[in-house]
């Protein structure tokens, strides 16, 4: 055989890169405490760094925090304020006025009061405290609790506000403005009535050239509830107007307030507003307009933040939830026309993770929003939960999402994906598979691509008239080497290849395997370290004689990390027989053997499929060997019960299964198999937060009833409960074959599309938020609701079974009302999720067979309706206990 050749071809002509949103991300920082959160964020002067503040509970100490993260959401370095012995929390971030840091304000608990913290940190790798201050404020009648502070026009110093309890009685509140300069010494103090008011506490803080403005709420003398303010005070503080609005049934709280550009005397606001979320524009003397939002009918929603777009709308993050409880349930992002408030967009986001976002900024650099918050996975924002960081495009869209697609001259796969990176975040993928760069000649590909999707370099391996297909890697993140084996073929014979690259992609090994009478397809390749810690690579898939018969038989090749053969076998059987995935059994640390999964077919009964199991030892005998339903098994992961397996389930059409089996006897411990419209067969499987995500196609369902194949991501909790699907729908046929998690919540797939159904198969690799919203292709706009025969798409399968919970979700296009509820088999209805006018964005909700009173419901058979105007969608949900 020639040797080969290895080229690396940097940003080759064949790829294109289609971007469906900017480069965003999302993170979030769980320190192993009880209770973190970031409640503000601001970017350095070249936007090569974002600071965040908040707070960490430590045991049960609060105590002020700091973060330091890269442009692409990786983390550079966390802090803890440690030099005071009593509980802290910061409130906002401002730059420093001298460009040599940031200004964190905060409070302190000190002597029985809060009292306004100052930090100032460096802007470097490293966290670095460069001075601290409790503030010394001239008014000893008053207990100072500071919420925002920003830099004073000129660049002279730093304007705080907050709101000052009179001795600590709780009975006269009033909002204050300060004035301190660059070494923090108070320049002057303000205290502030607003008419009609003996309690009212201050938020949030802008300034234009000649106006300081606040805005918060007041307590209303007569009802008690809470009544929006805005205060409007001159450059040194003197007050020009104070108003509040409220009704007697509702709490009016504002919570941010940002100036408009070029308006001297206007101002926007947002915050809460008896359950909506609320956007006012404020001028002068009165409103302009204000006007109410609802992502969840049944909860409080909640404006936390405000900024000005780059066309001059306004773009608010907040959360729904019940806000008095800080029950969260889901992250808002709005962005509304400056001029009468109408939506121009909007996202709201529930999975995965329950998020609030506390504050927003645009950064110009690569024009986006920065958004910090908190993340749980419990309602109750009280209990244990975890900072976070997100950017979104300038839609809303949170997680950057393309396609990646390598057009050749004829047939083009990737097969295999991997996302590079530690437990922080990740910072490429790598990608494997085969391209036919002259329409009679396929090569084996390998491509290394940044985060953005934008390949860094390519590989193409290949020589004429050789055959060379990637199938399978293995990367070693220790050691920085990576092993890409598959096969090449050439005249009658199929060979197994192994390639070895160190850490900057050089080529330091190859390895073939040949034998004259079979013929090859590798499938597999996994490492190992055994009990006499021998590290080495087992490959597997399927062989066929070239001079006896046609059956094919699994084969299994264990070879040392130099590429000496230990050992290889050929599985005899009278049944035709292949190992498409091979899993290690190395329970409580040591190999056991492997398992490798497939199908078998009888050569003398039928020509049916079967899934297939066999464990084999670390000599390669076989241990046990197991068949089970009619269909296929493509893949295959360990977890803490067994081995999860998935693939499809042959019953008229073809049904995509999941099913975890004993590691000893290969005897099924779970099973599930929900029986869907049209076919769906599942090719590769990842795991993230104890839940399942398989990928494959789906052909002919509700979401795409043609003859086309669309690739699909579907979801089963470690329960073995279904949850739903996500379908890629484009024109052509589509089909995911590698699947990998990402720590941004999104996740990497890569197969082929084919567009018209017709032509050569090209290769894509696409990035995708994991949620279950509505996933376009590259030529339709999610912003276009002419797109859509209907003003929503339900996510739902149209049967489900379960047991304990289920997710229902869809997708709202465009404003409209919608009623979402469940009816018993009578017809009577039991639970209503939803019944107003719904803004465009997904709406998941989890039903645990509860009535709306929270009655837990009998076993039995329910019906899940989804309508708007004409247009309705309804599904059978069966509940087994």
């Amino acid at each position: 055989m020639k040797p080969y050749k290895f080229v690396l071809v940097f940003f080759s002509l064949f790829f294109s890169v289609n971007y469906l949103s900017s480069n965003t991300f999302e993170n979030w920082i769980d320190f192993a405490m009880f209770y973190d959160e970031f409640r503000d964020a601001q970017p350095n002067a070249d936007r090569t760094k974002i600071f965040a503040v908040g707070r960490s509970v430590i045991d049960t100490t609060s105590m002020m925090n700091f973060a330091c993260f890269e442009e692409n959401g990786g983390i550079v370095w966390f802090g803890i304020y440690e030099n005071i012995p009593y509980p802290s929390h910061a409130r906002a971030i401002s730059k420093s006025v001298s460009n040599d840091g940031f200004i964190s304000l905060g409070n302190a608990f000190y002597s029985g009061r809060w009292i306004p913290l100052i930090v100032k940190f460096q802007d470097a790798d490293s966290f670095f405290i460069i001075k601290d201050t409790l503030l010394n404020y001239a008014s000893s009648e008053y207990f100072l609790t500071a919420t925002d502070i920003i830099p004073y026009i000129g660049g002279s110093g730093y304007l705080l506000t907050g709101y000052a309890d009179s001795a600590g009685s709780g009975t006269i509140i009033k909002p204050f403005i300060i004035l301190i300069d660059q070494d923090f010494s108070i320049v002057w103090e303000r205290y502030y009535n607003i008419p009609g008011y003996s309690q009212s506490y201050s938020n949030s803080m802008t300034m234009n050239d000649s106006i300081i403005a606040l805005t918060g709420y007041c307590v209303n003398p007569l009802s008690f509830d809470k009544d929006v303010f805005v205060l409007l005070a001159g450059l040194d503080g003197t007050s020009i107007d104070a108003r509040a609005w409220g009704y007697l049934d509702g709490n009016e709280i504002g919570e941010c307030i940002v100036a408009l550009i070029g308006y001297p005397d206007r101002f926007a606001v947002t915050g809460i507003w008896r359950d909506s979320l609320f956007v006012m524009l404020y001028g002068g003397e009165d409103t302009l307009w204000c006007r109410q939002y609802i992502f969840d009918s049944a909860l409080s929603n909640c404006g936390k933040g405000i900024v000005i777009a780059p066309d001059y709308s306004l773009t608010v993050s907040g959360f729904t939830g019940d806000i008095s409880n800080m029950m969260i349930t889901g992250l808002v992002l709005l962005n509304v026309s400056n001029s009468n408030g109408q939506v121009l967009w909007s996202n709201y986001v529930v999975e995965p993770g329950l998020r609030a976002g506390f504050n927003i900024f645009f950064d110009g650099l690569d024009s986006s929003y920065i958004v910090p918050g908190l993340i749980t996975q419990n309602p109750l924002g009280d209990t244990m939960h975890d900072a976070f960081l997100l950017k979104s495009d300038l839609h809303g869209f949170i997680h950057h999402e393309f396609s990646y697609i390598f057009s050749g001259m004829g047939d083009d796969e990737f097969n295999s994906v991997f996302s590079m990176g530690d437990s922080s975040f990740t910072y490429g993928y790598l990608i494997a598979g085969f391209v036919d760069t002259s329409g009679t000649d396929t090569d084996m590909y390998l491509s290394f691509l940044d985060t953005r999707g934008v390949p860094l370099w390519e590989g193409i391996i290949g020589e004429p008239g050789y055959s060379e297909k990637a199938k399978a890697f293995v990367h070693d993140p220790v050691l920085q080497k990576t092993m890409v084996s598959g096969t090449v073929e050439y005249g009658s014979n199929r060979d197994i290849f192994c390639y070895h690259f160190d850490a900057d992609w050089n080529l330091i090994d190859t390895f073939y395997y040949h034998q004259d009478t079979s013929r090859f397809t590798l499938y597999d390749i996994t490492h190992f370290e055994d009990s006499t810690k021998l590290k080495g690579f087992i490959m597997t898939g399927a062989t066929r004689s070239t001079t006896k018969d046609s059956v094919e038989k699994i084969f299994a090749i264990k070879i040392d990390e130099n590429f000496n053969v230990l050992w290889d076998t050929v599985y005899e059987s009278i049944e035709s027989r292949t190992a498409y995935c091979l899993v290690q059994d190395s329970s409580f640390g040591k190999l056991k053997g492997f398992i490798m999964t497939g199908a078998t077919r009888s050569t003398t009964k039928d020509t049916i499929d079967r899934v297939f199991a066999m464990k084999i030892s670390e000599d390669g005998s076989v241990v046990w060997e197991q068949t089970y339903f009619e269909g296929e098994a493509k893949a295959a992961m360990n977890c803490d019960a067994g081995v999860i397996l998935i693939g499809y389930r042959q019953r008229g059409d073809k049904d995509l299964f999941a099913a975890v089996i004993d590691r000893d006897n290969g005897n099924i411990i779970w099973l599930t198999d929900p029986v869907l419209v049209g076919d769906q067969v599942g090719y590769d499987l990842t795991r993230a937060h104890d839940t399942i995500y398989v990928c494959g196609y789906s052909k002919n369902s509700i979401q795409s009833p043609t003859n086309f194949m669309n690739a699909v991501i579907m979801k089963f909790d470690r329960f073995s409960n279904y949850l739903g699907l996500v379908e890629f729908i484009e024109d052509g046929n589509q089909a995911a074959y590698s699947i990998d998690y990402v720590r941004d919540n999104s996740f990497v797939w890569s197969g082929f599309t084919d567009y018209d159904g017709q032509s050569n198969r090209d290769a894509i690799f696409e990035k995708a938020y994991s949620g279950y919203i509505y996933t376009v292709s590259v030529e339709e706009n999610p912003d276009d609701p002419s797109k859509f025969q209907r003003p929503f798409a339900l996510f739902s399968p149209s049967k489900i079974v379960f047991s304990e919970s289920v997710e229902l979700g869809f997708h709202v296009f465009s404003e409209c009302p919608v009623e979402f509820r469940v009816f018993d088999a009578t017809g009577r209805e039991v639970k209503t999720f939803a019944r107003s006018f719904l803004l465009p964005g997904y709406y998941g909700y989890i039903w645990r067979g509860e009535d709306n009173s929270g009655v837990k419901l009998p076993s039995g058979s329910y019906f899940f309706s989804l309508s708007s105007g004409n247009f309705r969608e309804t599904g059978k949900l069966l509940l087994v206990k």
